[in-house]
Protein backbone atom coordinates (compact mmCIF):
# COMPACT_ATOMS: atom_id res chain seq x y z
CA UNK A 1 0.00 0.00 0.00
CA UNK A 2 2.98 2.48 0.41
CA UNK A 3 3.12 5.33 2.70
CA UNK A 4 2.71 8.92 2.02
CA UNK A 5 4.95 11.64 4.17
CA UNK A 6 3.85 15.35 4.71
CA UNK A 7 6.64 17.60 5.61
CA UNK A 8 5.53 20.74 7.63
CA UNK A 9 7.72 23.61 8.40
CA UNK A 10 6.28 25.42 11.67
CA UNK A 11 4.68 28.69 11.32
CA UNK A 12 6.00 32.10 12.41
CA UNK A 13 7.80 33.59 15.74
CA UNK A 14 9.14 36.65 16.91
CA UNK A 15 12.67 35.86 16.13
CA UNK A 16 11.66 34.86 12.60
CA UNK A 17 9.35 38.43 12.11
CA UNK A 18 12.29 40.03 13.26
CA UNK A 19 15.32 38.21 10.71
CA UNK A 20 16.71 36.99 13.45
CA UNK A 21 19.06 33.80 13.35
CA UNK A 22 17.23 31.17 15.40
CA UNK A 23 18.65 28.52 15.07
CA UNK A 24 17.79 25.83 18.38
CA UNK A 25 16.95 28.69 20.59
CA UNK A 26 13.31 27.44 21.57
CA UNK A 27 11.56 30.75 20.26
CA UNK A 28 7.71 29.74 20.07
CA UNK A 29 5.29 30.72 17.91
CA UNK A 30 3.82 33.77 17.54
CA UNK A 31 -0.06 34.75 16.71
CA UNK A 32 0.60 34.36 13.09
CA UNK A 33 2.84 31.53 13.39
CA UNK A 34 -0.17 30.24 14.96
CA UNK A 35 -2.86 30.93 11.99
CA UNK A 36 -0.35 29.70 9.38
CA UNK A 37 -0.39 26.25 11.69
CA UNK A 38 -4.38 26.40 11.78
CA UNK A 39 -4.31 27.33 8.11
CA UNK A 40 -2.11 23.91 7.43
CA UNK A 41 -4.99 21.72 8.86
CA UNK A 42 -7.00 22.12 5.51
CA UNK A 43 -3.92 20.78 3.40
CA UNK A 44 -3.50 17.67 5.55
CA UNK A 45 -5.47 14.17 5.59
CA UNK A 46 -6.11 12.22 8.70
CA UNK A 47 -2.61 11.24 10.45
CA UNK A 48 -1.15 8.31 12.09
CA UNK A 49 1.31 9.21 13.59
CA UNK A 50 3.45 12.48 14.22
CA UNK A 51 7.29 12.70 14.17
CA UNK A 52 8.01 16.47 15.94
CA UNK A 53 11.29 18.16 16.27
CA UNK A 54 11.21 18.44 20.34
CA UNK A 55 11.16 22.49 19.61
CA UNK A 56 8.17 24.20 21.04
CA UNK A 57 7.55 25.83 17.78
CA UNK A 58 7.44 22.69 15.50
CA UNK A 59 5.58 21.01 18.15
CA UNK A 60 2.79 23.80 18.83
CA UNK A 61 2.63 23.66 14.85
CA UNK A 62 2.01 19.94 14.47
CA UNK A 63 -0.78 19.91 17.33
CA UNK A 64 -2.68 23.04 15.47
CA UNK A 65 -2.19 21.56 12.32
CA UNK A 66 -3.56 18.22 13.35
CA UNK A 67 -6.19 19.92 15.13
CA UNK A 68 -6.49 17.72 18.11
CA UNK A 69 -7.23 14.68 16.66
CA UNK A 70 -5.46 13.01 19.11
CA UNK A 71 -2.41 11.72 16.69
CA UNK A 72 0.20 10.13 18.66
CA UNK A 73 3.48 12.73 18.10
CA UNK A 74 7.00 11.54 19.11
CA UNK A 75 9.47 13.99 19.45
CA UNK A 76 12.71 12.91 16.87
CA UNK A 77 16.25 15.13 18.11
CA UNK A 78 17.37 14.42 14.91
CA UNK A 79 14.79 16.73 12.94
CA UNK A 80 15.84 19.75 15.42
CA UNK A 81 16.80 22.63 13.85
CA UNK A 82 20.26 23.54 12.32
CA UNK A 83 22.55 24.81 15.12
CA UNK A 84 24.01 28.56 14.56
CA UNK A 85 26.40 27.98 17.78
CA UNK A 86 27.60 31.75 18.83
CA UNK A 87 25.60 33.15 15.60
CA UNK A 88 22.14 32.33 17.34
CA UNK A 89 19.94 35.97 17.89
CA UNK A 90 22.19 37.79 15.62
CA UNK A 91 20.50 40.08 13.23
CA UNK A 92 20.44 38.06 9.58
CA UNK A 93 19.92 41.00 7.31
CA UNK A 94 23.48 42.54 8.59
CA UNK A 95 25.20 39.59 8.59
CA UNK A 96 24.29 38.88 4.84
CA UNK A 97 25.96 41.98 3.98
CA UNK A 98 28.84 42.25 5.77
CA UNK A 99 31.76 39.51 4.29
CA UNK A 100 33.58 39.15 7.78
CA UNK A 101 30.36 37.96 9.76
CA UNK A 102 30.90 34.21 9.75
CA UNK A 103 26.83 33.88 8.41
CA UNK A 104 27.35 35.46 5.24
CA UNK A 105 27.59 32.99 2.86
CA UNK A 106 24.38 31.07 4.50
CA UNK A 107 21.92 32.18 2.61
CA UNK A 108 23.63 33.58 -0.45
CA UNK A 109 26.26 30.67 -0.66
CA UNK A 110 25.84 27.78 1.46
CA UNK A 111 28.51 26.38 -0.62
CA UNK A 112 30.72 28.17 0.82
CA UNK A 113 29.35 28.91 4.26
CA UNK A 114 31.84 27.66 7.26
CA UNK A 115 29.58 27.70 10.62
CA UNK A 116 30.49 29.91 13.32
CA UNK A 117 32.35 28.77 16.78
CA UNK A 118 29.64 26.10 18.26
CA UNK A 119 27.82 25.99 14.48
CA UNK A 120 26.41 23.09 12.26
CA UNK A 121 27.57 22.59 8.70
CA UNK A 122 25.45 22.18 5.84
CA UNK A 123 27.74 18.54 5.57
CA UNK A 124 26.51 17.96 9.07
CA UNK A 125 23.09 18.89 9.08
CA UNK A 126 22.76 16.65 5.35
CA UNK A 127 23.81 13.79 7.14
CA UNK A 128 21.75 14.05 10.18
CA UNK A 129 18.57 14.20 7.23
CA UNK A 130 20.10 10.97 5.99
CA UNK A 131 20.21 9.13 9.18
CA UNK A 132 16.56 10.34 9.93
CA UNK A 133 15.34 9.10 6.17
CA UNK A 134 16.82 5.95 6.75
CA UNK A 135 16.79 4.76 10.20
CA UNK A 136 12.97 6.57 11.60
CA UNK A 137 11.33 7.60 8.46
CA UNK A 138 11.81 4.98 6.08
CA UNK A 139 11.24 1.89 8.20
CA UNK A 140 7.83 3.25 9.29
CA UNK A 141 6.18 1.91 5.56
CA UNK A 142 3.60 -0.77 6.62
CA UNK A 143 3.10 0.20 9.68
CA UNK A 144 1.34 3.73 9.20
CA UNK A 145 -0.20 5.08 5.80
CA UNK A 146 -0.03 8.66 6.77
CA UNK A 147 3.24 10.12 8.37
CA UNK A 148 3.72 13.99 9.44
CA UNK A 149 6.84 15.37 10.00
CA UNK A 150 6.76 18.69 11.43
CA UNK A 151 10.38 20.53 11.71
CA UNK A 152 12.53 23.72 10.18
CA UNK A 153 13.37 25.35 7.23
CA UNK A 154 16.58 24.09 6.91
CA UNK A 155 16.46 20.69 8.31
CA UNK A 156 13.58 20.08 5.58
CA UNK A 157 15.70 21.69 2.84
CA UNK A 158 18.28 19.16 4.33
CA UNK A 159 16.13 16.19 3.77
CA UNK A 160 14.71 17.42 0.37
CA UNK A 161 19.03 17.32 -0.81
CA UNK A 162 19.20 14.11 0.02
CA UNK A 163 16.24 13.02 -2.13
CA UNK A 164 16.54 15.07 -4.85
CA UNK A 165 20.55 14.61 -4.82
CA UNK A 166 20.86 18.66 -5.46
CA UNK A 167 23.73 20.38 -5.22
CA UNK A 168 25.00 22.20 -2.26
CA UNK A 169 24.77 25.86 -4.29
CA UNK A 170 20.70 24.50 -4.64
CA UNK A 171 20.67 23.82 -0.79
CA UNK A 172 17.31 26.84 -0.33
CA UNK A 173 15.60 26.16 -4.01
CA UNK A 174 13.28 23.93 -1.97
CA UNK A 175 12.40 25.99 1.13
CA UNK A 176 9.23 25.51 2.21
CA UNK A 177 7.85 29.05 3.67
CA UNK A 178 6.24 29.04 7.44
CA UNK A 179 3.69 26.84 7.82
CA UNK A 180 4.01 25.48 4.26
CA UNK A 181 3.48 21.58 3.26
CA UNK A 182 5.16 19.21 1.28
CA UNK A 183 4.10 15.68 0.54
CA UNK A 184 6.18 12.22 -0.63
CA UNK A 185 4.94 8.92 -1.38
CA UNK A 186 6.92 5.78 -0.52
CA UNK A 187 6.70 2.72 -2.39
CA UNK A 188 8.41 -0.53 -1.44
CA UNK A 189 11.24 2.14 0.20
CA UNK A 190 11.08 4.50 -3.10
CA UNK A 191 10.58 7.80 -1.97
CA UNK A 192 8.84 10.13 -4.63
CA UNK A 193 8.60 14.34 -3.64
CA UNK A 194 5.32 15.41 -5.22
CA UNK A 195 4.97 18.85 -6.06
CA UNK A 196 6.26 21.87 -3.44
CA UNK A 197 4.47 25.09 -2.82
CA UNK A 198 6.71 28.32 -4.24
CA UNK A 199 9.81 28.40 -2.42
CA UNK A 200 11.11 30.75 -0.49
CA UNK A 201 14.87 32.58 0.53
CA UNK A 202 16.40 32.17 3.92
Amino acid sequence: MGMTVYFLRHGQTAWNAEKRMQGQVNVPLNDEGRRQAREAAGRLPAIGLCLTSPLDRARETARLALGGEGTPMMDEPLLIEQGYGVAEGRDQTAAYVDPQDPMYNYGPAPQDYRPPEGGESFEALCLRARVFLSRRLLPLEGQYDTVLVSAHGALLCAIFRELLGTQMADFWQNLLPHGGVRAMTVENGVCRLLEAPPSVRP
